[in-house]
């Protein structure tokens, strides 16, 4: 009957039966008192009352020095039936005990059946008092707990107690420096405020929020101070050895990481001290195993002799509580402020805009408040208002000043978001990041429309991947198309895949990320992917990017496409598309030119390689060929396409010939645009046949200018440029860049094409006997060794024959003026010249 009773009923049938067995026991009422009523619901009166005689046989075989802590089996105790272990602990009643012990068995040993704790009042007897409970002695105060879990083999339960073990040891430490630490608090607070004269705001903030922190904001886990010495290069900053406190009084934990806690010149540390701020607020190394399992927080503050100069830190380590978490963050001292900063930034222009600001602040993530800095504060919430304006995918990352971890801010649509779809979105930046997701915080903004995750990916050293912000919106945009293909009955298929599923698998790293400007008119909404824009031109230039997959099957030197069969010119089959056999383009959009150049921007790059293309080109061939020659030079540079109006047909030379002589205007708005991205160095350009046209015109008209375009290298492949017009522009584009490099071909029959269609003009991507056209300061290269296939055009050597584009690489990495430094199967003409007039490649090439 007792295994049906419920509530106190049970509670007082197992008084009922521990005090018939004439044996020691604690009140079951008193031991149950904070036991959750569900999990006592799986336990009979009977195995309660075995519980309650057991914790007296615990308290009694506690000999009152250090904690007792066992692992046995209770005969009898089983819950549904359940064999189960029952962990106990029996100590000196302190703080933190009963949560760090319970936070540690969950980290490791999954389900709890049940867990209580009692502060029990021992007799002078030493057995516990069964029946007054409720009001003790604290100087005679026991703390026992039980924590019930799944049968625990002998060398786990071993395992378990050393590590509870030192969790308790850890607890009776803070404890005992509890008062210490804040003591030595108080100490420094009130060094800030010893010289009034030199008291700034700035210390002002950080006196009020170490006041802040002490009324029960924080958790004080350790202190240790740091002796900061020397000036300039002879700087050293060091632990002050023998001034730790609480956990910190063990020299073996680091607050950052080993180098920066050991290495007396971390350079983060000495930014730190040698800056105007007082306070660092941060997140410590290791986590916390007293009182939760969080990452422990970190406090730094510097400290001042009597004449205000700066001689250390004092390092706090700890846990925000969860007071500090729910009061208003405009209320926080040293966030309040930072709160100014940011608002000083904004002009608005009306009360609701302020509201917004005011919520984005408040409602954003407490720990990254406390350790961005405001700008980047103030540019992230600008960004964050937009979202109520137009739900949108927004990423908003942080690298912390230690490089230990990454804080990144995603925003997806509400309505798209789901737990698989954040499992994915932290599965891309695990690998963007180089790390491991270590915490998640997912929430909802209904008012915006919007999801809101922060994810932490944790580091193991080394420099932290800068990722642009654009690279990271659009990849998880793409997360979220494939995502919702996935899960649709009728996957779209203009991404250009076999069954609109080759999506999902888009995220990789063999994505080729390149931006485009084009004076092509857009081919029309209806059209897909690979016909974005025609060949007609247009009255404007648009700016955007692109992203092609590069196939696992890849050729060098190749655009991998499907293949097509033809009778008599006509098509009758086509290779079906693989995206790991061909060329895939993921993705393509558009922008205005400023948030282009914001693009380039972000990128940090500091070398930009442009690639122009030629005639009987579409946008598309150009856009993969772009990819391609960028996969397999292996570019660190931002790759970009100028594309111009070409209508991809043979019969079409003379408008594409005249929409090239049209388009300089637009290639030299596009240089300009790439100028005024500081983080731009040096620009690369690769021009291609009717492309050189474009290039040499716009920058010899460019040249007479006062305005510098800071292009460093023109590489001219098969310039169909006429001969006369090249010996005019080549020197004067050549006044104005670093090098020009011609690659001509005597076997290029398109040249020879071009040659007949222009009224016989020889081209100056042709080669006649006596060598390539010769401008002074032009390194010219004969390729005519490296294709002459009886049915080809060999009009593509430069991005198909690895020994040219090995040489490409070689100048674009090292600048190496001449040709034979760069690689040794190009020999000069004559040979054994010391200053030869051109260069060719030799026949064993």
């Amino acid at each position: 009957m007792a295994a049906n009773l419920k509530g106190k009923a049970k509670i007082d049938a197992a008084r009922s039966i521990t005090a018939a067995t004439g044996e020691s026991y604690v009140d079951p009422e008193v031991l149950f008192e904070r036991a959750s009523r569900d999990d006592m619901e799986h336990y009979t009166a009977e195995m309660l009352a075995r519980c309650a005689v057991y914790a007296a046989t615990e308290l009694t075989a506690w000999d009152g020095g250090a904690a007792r802590i066992t692992i046995e089996t209770i005969p009898g105790v089983e819950p549904d039936d359940v064999a189960i272990s029952v962990l106990s602990i029996t100590d000196h009643t302190v703080p933190f005990l009963y949560d760090s012990a319970v936070a540690e068995v969950a980290s490791s040993c999954g389900h709890i059946y049940l867990a209580t704790h009692s502060a029990l009042s021992i007799s002078d007897a030493g057995q516990p008092d069964s029946h007054t409970q409720r009001t003790f002695n604290p100087a005679r105060s026991v703390s026992h707990i039980q924590i019930h879990l799944a049968q625990l083999p002998a060398m786990l339960a071993t395992d378990l107690i050393k590590r509870l073990s030192a969790v308790v040891e850890q607890v009776h430490v803070i404890v005992s420096d509890w008062w210490l630490m804040l003591a030595k608090l108080d100490a420094v607070t009130a060094e800030l405020a010893r010289d009034e004269d030199r008291s700034t705001n700035e210390r002002h903030e950080a006196r009020a929020f170490l006041s802040w922190l002490r009324d029960d904001n924080f958790i004080f886990l350790g202190m240790r101070e740091y002796r900061y010495s020397g000036e300039g290069a002879a700087a050293k900053f060091e632990k002050d050895e023998g001034t730790g406190l609480g956990i910190l009084a063990n020299p073996d934990i680091l607050v950052v990481r080993h180098d920066t806690d050991t290495n007396p010149n971390a350079p983060e540390m000495l930014a730190f001290i040698q800056r105007p701020d007082i306070l660092i607020i941060s997140k410590a190394s290791s986590k916390s195993v007293v009182h939760r399992r969080a990452q422990m927080d970190y406090v730094g503050i510097k400290r001042f002799d009597v004449d205000g100069r700066i001689i250390g830190e004092l390092r706090i380590v700890g846990l925000f509580t969860s007071t500090a978490y729910r009061s208003s963050a405009s209320n926080v001292p040293y966030l309040r402020r930072k709160f100014d900063k940011v608002i000083d930034q904004f002009h608005f222009d009306s009360t609701s805009d302020f509201g917004q600001l005011q919520e984005a602040l408040n409602s954003y993530p407490r720990d990254d408040l406390f350790q961005i800095d405001a700008p980047l504060l103030a540019r992230f919430c600008e960004q964050i208002i937009d979202l109520a304006n137009r739900p949108r995918v927004r990423v908003l990352p942080r690298i912390d000043l230690f490089e230990r971890f990454v804080s990144v801010i995603v925003y997806v649509p509400r309505d798209s978001y789901s737990s698989a779809v954040r499992e994915k979105i932290g599965n891309y930046l695990e690998k963007a990041y180089e790390g491991q997701i270590s915490a998640y915080h997912p929430a909802f903004h209904q008012s915006s429309g919007v999801a809101r995750v922060q994810f932490i990916v944790d580091r193991s050293g080394g420099t932290t991947p800068r990722c642009p912000q654009a690279r990271l919106e659009e990849t998880i945009r793409l997360i979220m198309q494939a995502h919702a293909l996935e899960n649709s009955a009728s996957p779209s298929s203009k991404y250009g895949a076999e069954d609109g599923n080759a999506l999902i698998k888009r995220v990789d790293d063999r994505t080729v990320f390149l931006l485009f400007a084009t004076s092509r008119k857009e081919a029309g909404l209806d059209n897909s992917l690979q016909d974005y824009f025609s060949g007609e031109r247009s009255s404007k230039l648009t700016f955007g990017w692109s992203a092609v997959r590069v196939p696992e099957e890849h050729r060098f030197g190749e655009v991998d496409l499907p293949r097509k069969w033809t009778l008599f010119s006509v098509p009758i089959s086509r290779q079906k598309h693989s995206s790991t056999l061909h060329f895939t383009v993921q993705h393509l959009t558009t922008c205005t030119k400023e948030n282009w150049c914001d693009l380039i921007q972000e990128l940090s790059a500091e070398d930009a390689f442009i690639f122009v293309h030629g005639y009987y080109t579409s946008f598309t061939d150009a856009m993969l060929k772009c990819a391609q020659i960028t996969w397999d030079l292996k570019l660190k540079a931002v790759p970009i396409l100028f594309s111009w109006p070409s209508r991809a047909s043979f019969i079409n030379y003379n408008y594409d010939r005249d929409s090239a002589s049209g388009a300089k205007d637009e290639f030299i708005e596009v240089l300009s645009a790439l100028k005024t991205r500081p983080n731009i160095k040096r620009i690369h350009i690769l021009a291609h046949s009717m492309g050189n046209q474009i290039v040499l015109d716009a920058l010899a008209h460019h040249a007479h200018t006062t305005h510098p375009l800071g292009v460093c290298e023109i590489l001219m492949a098969a310039p169909d440029v006429d001969s006369d017009s090249y010996r005019k522009w080549a020197p004067k584009v050549k006044a104005a860049v670093t090098g020009m490099t011609l690659y001509a071909s005597a076997c290029d029959k398109a040249m020879m094409l071009s040659k007949a269609i222009a009224g016989n003009i020889p081209r100056a991507g042709d080669v006649p006997s006596d060598g390539p056209v010769l401008v002074p300061e032009v390194q010219a290269i004969d390729v005519t060794e490296l294709g002459s296939e009886m049915l080809g055009l060999n009009h593509g050597l430069y991005a198909q024959k690895r020994s040219i584009l090995n040489d490409i690489f070689v100048l674009l990495e090292t600048g190496k003026r001449s040709p034979q430094d760069r690689l040794a199967d190009i020999r000069g003409v004559p040979d054994g010249a010391s200053n030869p007039r051109y260069w060719k490649y030799a026949k064993s090439a």
